[in-house]
């Protein structure tokens, strides 16, 4: 990419007066540093991410996708460009240097223009740039009657415009492109910079039409201009691209005056090999490879002698049909339960990266796959350096464990690392990744240009409303065609998505999934019992059924849909003498307390009875030997039922039951709002034969005739959402998980020990005090990371009801409330308190 920036002198004539952009103070003296040099430092960086991260192709394929004629491409380019030299142009507001720069060189230089406000810049500095090119467009377009010209100059306006609505929000979130088309001061700003006289080298240039004309062009055209699917999302995803390129460059050139940090590496996995090397070394891979040809000619269940065989089959066949069609762009890996999806996974994440591709993200559902994730990673590569190159990124886990003591540890450097996601493989949550994909705030958008050229493998997507998964689908599917994104997708229970939006480029990873799921070792690893659907049960009921059924198999699995019913229930049973543990894991429960459930659930000859809510479902890694469950999808069900006799060394057995009714739990359910459930015979008969189509099918009909909508929850709503560029709305539609009111948080002060490690709760309080008066925002920000990891084992969150009294509290941070005596609201580790149904950590 050639890259064409506009020099501060063709715009400027400030004779010989000194502009600032920032200052700091260095042993006791201020250092300012000019506008200019930082325009030269934010166009450096933004140079360095489009070669590092190879934007110039991606940059190419939007011009073409858009049709361009070629003698447009110079000017392309120029405006994608220029919008790091703009950025910060506005700040040559005298009003800007008198306040923030306490500059007094800049006497005579006033500016009295109706909309810029006091000390503003960014609006300021996007007025500029619409001038700047509105200027140096050729306007013939206007009276063309050809309309793919006509189109051609209205695309050119709306990347101006775009491109300066950019510039305006580089210090905000981006919010409706709409609000700034109808930004009365971004007009007034336009129509009177000629009345600035510093600006005469920009106001030189006439145009027969008028920066304002041409925005009342533009504003008409948009009602009759009309572009295909692809255009609008091209130009969507083009925003994403430069707001984050952007944003990268200016806090990437402020850091470096700032604070001396000179940026040169930007999260690539520098030599594949490396990774490739050891992960084929692992015993695991070897033993595959050894035998592949015998793996892959199995045909027939009775050659198979155990579970690794099959394995090693789905191993070595996804491999194959991966690389036969390493053009395509979306891979589907459906394989049953203990299947050893996640290291075929992990080897096709490899297989597509090459020279281009040179980046990992590995997503779950929870923060407890994570956690069971990095574990499993750790154990297949032991050298230092590459470990050191795999990273965890969510709310709990610290940004850095670097060494407390070391006085040359640079706190920026690792919080500019974290805010811009500079790791070669990254472990995060679903809810991680899509606040990047379609996040509207500065923070999620700022790592953006991480996924271009990156390898995205997402475990149990399904897992989230389905309503939307058109909407998720279509995202995924444009992003990886213009991105250069390969993206996996794997479950024990994947619909068809690529369904929902007609999409060829999709590849699934198994000739005949048949084979696996209905092997005897997997379909017949657990006996399904149906019989307690047939009459009203309740708690009592269950735990009878149990003791007269089940009490001769060591590990038991009970799952209730709701929390109320999960903790009612274990209440009446530490009440009965069942001769074993009896254990609870719900949604409240922190990690210190699943790792010792779990913990003790993994121990050899132990007599245990979990009861747990539906957040067993999602891949925690236990093996029981029965199960209870209330029943709520299909798809929950099967994911339930890999809990049960998981190894495949035994029979297991699962019994299903309806106590509460799934429509209060799972709302926006449309397989529960329709009863897709274990009393339709026809889904009961996908459960037994493994067979999750006719189930998905149903689902994918339901979310079809809803995508048909003319109203707010139509596709046909979001692709107009996608191309007036409303991105707040974008963001609202496709949120994961549903904020359904104001919560109060408890910090209950306790001993606890973890992994042999005594924590205090009122040393950690004491200590998270300190970190919070610390001044040094990086430093801060990185302790703070390493204390809520802590803190987490204490804090738990109830939804405010007005009508409850809060509990007595000791002290008090903003909404968090701290509790001296914490072990008072607790029996056997257990959280218990009174009217807590809707109590969560």
């Amino acid at each position: 990419m050639e890259f064409d920036f506009v020099k501060f002198e063709e715009i400027f004539d400030l004779g010989n007066s000194s502009y600032y952009a920032h200052h700091k103070i260095e042993n006791e003296t201020k250092k300012n540093e000019t506008l200019q040099n930082h325009i030269f430092l934010s166009e450096k960086y933004f140079k360095l991410l489009i070669e590092e991260k190879k934007f110039d192709k991606i940059f190419d394929k939007i011009f073409n996708s858009l049709k361009f004629e070629e003698k447009y491409r110079k000017f392309y380019y120029k405006l994608i460009s220029n919008i790091v030299s703009f950025h910060d142009f506005g700040k040559i507001n005298p009003e800007y240097q008198k306040q923030k720069m306490k500059n007094k060189d800049i006497n005579g230089l006033p500016i009295d223009i109706e909309g810029i406000k006091g000390a503003d810049h960014s609006l300021f500095s996007s007025t500029v740039y619409i001038d700047y090119f509105f200027k140096r467009m050729d306007v013939s377009f206007i009276k063309e009657k050809d309309l793919s010209k006509k189109t051609q100059g209205f695309l050119l306006i709306e990347l101006i415009l775009n491109f300066a609505y950019l510039i305006s929000r580089h210090h905000s979130d981006l919010i409706e492109f709409e609000d700034f088309l109808q930004n009365n001061d971004m007009k007034n700003i336009l129509e009177n910079l000629s009345k600035i006289q510093f600006l005469k080298k920009l106001i030189e240039i006439k145009n027969k039409v008028g920066p304002i004309n041409l925005l009342k062009f533009y504003c008409e055209q948009r009602k009759n201009i009309s572009l295909n699917d692809e255009d609008k999302f091209a130009i969507f995803i083009l925003n994403r691209i430069l707001f984050s390129l952007l944003v990268g460059a200016d806090y990437y050139a402020t850091s470096e005056f700032m604070k001396d940090i000179e940026t040169n590496f930007f999260g690539n996995i520098e030599n594949i090999l490396d990774f490739q090397n050891e992960f084929e070394n692992n015993e695991i891979i070897k033993g595959i490879r050894k035998n592949s040809e015998i793996y892959l000619n199995k045909e027939k269940y009775e050659e198979f002698e155990n579970i690794n065989e099959y394995r090693s089959k789905i191993f070595l066949e996804a491999e194959s049909i991966l690389i036969e069609n390493s053009d395509k762009d979306v891979f589907f890996l459906e394989a049953p339960t203990g299947s050893g999806k996640s290291n075929t996974a992990l080897n096709l994440g490899f297989k597509l990266l090459d020279k281009d591709r040179r980046k990992i993200f590995y997503i779950y559902p929870f923060n407890t796959l994570v956690e069971q994730n990095k574990d499993t990673l750790e154990s297949l590569f032991s050298e230092k350096n590459l470990l050191d190159q795999i990273k965890v990124v969510n709310s709990i886990t610290p940004i850095d464990n670097g060494d407390e003591e070391d006085e040359y540890i640079s706190y920026d450097k690792i919080l500019l690392d974290r805010q811009f996601l500079n790791y070669p493989l990254i472990i995060t949550t679903h809810v991680g990744i899509f606040d990047i994909l379609i996040g509207n705030t500065k923070g999620n958008i700022m790592p953006f240009y991480q996924l271009a050229n990156s390898v995205i493998i997402f475990d149990e997507i399904q897992a989230y409303k389905n309503e939307i998964w058109t909407e998720i689908m279509m995202i995924l599917e444009k992003y990886a065609n213009i991105l250069n994104i390969k993206i996996i997708m794997m479950s024990a229970t994947l619909p068809d998505l690529s369904l929902l939006t007609q999409n060829k480029n999709v590849v699934r990873l198994m000739k005949n999934r048949d084979f696996y799921f209905k092997a005897p070792i997997f379909k017949d690893r657990v006996k399904l019992d149906f019989d307690l659907l047939d009459k009203e049960v309740g708690l009592e009921e269950i735990l009878e059924h149990i003791i007269d059924n089940s009490l001769d198999f060591s590990k038991i699995l009970v799952e209730f849909i709701s929390k109320k019913e999960a903790k009612s229930f274990y209440k009446i049973c530490k009440e009965e003498n069942l001769d074993r543990d009896i254990l609870i894991l719900t949604g409240e429960d922190n990690r210190a307390r699943r790792k010792e459930v779990i913990n003790e659930i993994k121990k050899e000859n132990k007599k245990i009875l979990l009861i747990s809510t539906q957040l067993i479902e999602a891949g925690v890694d236990i093996d029981m030997d029965v199960g209870y469950k209330d029943i709520s999808a299909i798809d929950n069900e099967e994911q339930f039922l890999g809990r049960i006799n998981r190894s495949c060394k035994r029979k297991g057995k699962a019994y299903f039951f309806n106590l509460k009714d799934a429509k209060k739990i799972y709302r926006d359910s449309i397989s529960i709002i329709n009863d897709l459930n274990l009393y339709n015979l026809e889904m009961r008969k996908c459960l037994l034969s493994k067979d999750f189509f006719p189930f998905f099918s149903e689902e994918i009909k339901i979310i079809k005739n809803k995508n048909e909508n003319l109203g707010e929850k139509g596709i046909e709503e979001f692709k107009a959402d996608i191309w007036n560029k409303n991105f707040s709305k974008i963001k609202n539609r496709l949120c994961l998980i549903k904020d359904e009111g104001r919560k109060i948080s408890y910090f209950f002060s306790r001993n606890l020990t973890l992994d042999e490690e005594e924590l205090n709760g009122s040393d950690i309080w004491l200590e998270y005090k300190e970190i919070l008066c610390e001044k040094d925002y990086a430093k801060q920000k990185v302790k703070l990371s390493r204390i809520n990891e802590k803190m987490s084992f204490f804090t738990y969150e109830i939804y405010y009801n007005p009508k409850t009294e809060l509990l007595n509290y000791n002290d008090r941070i903003g909404d968090l409330f701290y509790i001296e005596d914490g072990d008072k609201y607790f029996d056997d580790g257990v959280l218990n308190i009174k009217n807590d149904e809707d109590l969560f950590i």
